[in-house]
C-alpha cells in the first residue's frame, strides 16, 4: 500500500513561488511522507536525470518517482523507482523493461477499465491515477475534465476488482479531502486511496490530508 499522501514536486511552481526544494522535501519527510513524484516539464533528460541524482544525495530514503521521464528509470533505477504515465505515453509501455514499474493516469471509467485489464495481464505496474477530482491550476483548463460525483463514484467501483493502488490527483486540499476521501469511505468501497497533492503540499495543508487518509485507512484494519 502506498503511503496516504503522494507529493507532488512540481520544479517550476516551486521555483515561481520561490521556495526551497531542499527544506519543502526534508518538511514532507519528517511527515513520513518519501514517496514523491518529481514533475519537471521543461528539462531534458539529462538535466532531469542530475535533479533526481541530487535530490537522492541529499535524502537517500527518498522514493523518487519519475514523471514521464522513463528512460530515468531505465538509466538511473538506483535514483528512480518507477515512472508515472499520462495516457499520452501508453505507446511508450511496450518500450519499457520487464524491471521497469510504472503507474498510469486516467480520466474517466473506459480509461480505468483499460489500465485494469493491462495491468491483469501481468504489465509491473505499480499504481492507477484518476482525476481531476476537483478543479486544478495545475493544468491548462480543458485538458481533462472534472469527474462528476457520480463518474468519480463509477470509476471507484471498477477499481474494487483490481489489486494495485489508486491515487486520486486534481485539486485535492486540506479544505476538500473530508469530501472527497469521506468518512465512511472504507466501508462503501473496500479500500481507501492514496491522494496525490500538488500546490496543497506546499504550505501547512499535508498532515491534515494525511490524517484524514490514515483515519479512514483504520477503519480497513479493524474490519
Amino acid at each position: 500500500m502506498l503511503p496516504p499522501v503522494y507529493p507532488i514536486l512540481d520544479v517550476s511552481t516551486v521555483r515561481a513561488e520561490k521556495l526551497n526544494e531542499l527544506e519543502l522535501l526534508e518538511s514532507w519527510i519528517r511527515s513520513g511522507l518519501n514517496f514523491v513524484q518529481i514533475r519537471w516539464k521543461e528539462s531534458g533528460l539529462a538535466e532531469y536525470v542530475s535533479y533526481g541524482q541530487k535530490l537522492k544525495s541529499h535524502f537517500p530514503a527518498l522514493r523518487i518517482v519519475a514523471n514521464d521521464h522513463y528512460r530515468a528509470v531505465m538509466e538511473r533505477p538506483d535514483v528512480f523507482e518507477l515512472v508515472h504515465l499520462g495516457q499520452e505515453d501508453y505507446s511508450r509501455i511496450p518500450e519499457l523493461p520487464d524491471r521497469v514499474r510504472f503507474g498510469i493516469s486516467t480520466h474517466n471509467a473506459r480509461q480505468m477499465e483499460v489500465a485494469i485489464a493491462m495491468f491483469k495481464r501481468g504489465l509491473p505496474g505499480s499504481y492507477i491515477a484518476l482525476g481531476p477530482v476537483r478543479p486544478t491550476k495545475s493544468k491548462p483548463t480543458g485538458t481533462d475534465p472534472v469527474l462528476s460525483e457520480s463518474e468519480l463514484a463509477e470509476c471507484l467501483q471498477l477499481f474494487r476488482s483490481s489489486s494495485l493502488d489508486l491515487v486520486l490527483i486534481g485539486g485535492i486540499d486540506s479544505e476538500n479531502i473530508s469530501s472527497i476521501v469521506y468518512p465512511g469511505f472504507a466501508r462503501d468501497y473496500g479500500f481507501v486511496p492514496t491522494v496525490a497533492v500538488i500546490r496543497g503540499a506546499l504550505g501547512s495543508g499535508l498532515t491534515p490530508i494525511a490524517e484524514r487518509i490514515r483515519q479512514e485507512r483504520s477503519g480497513l484494519k479493524d474490519r
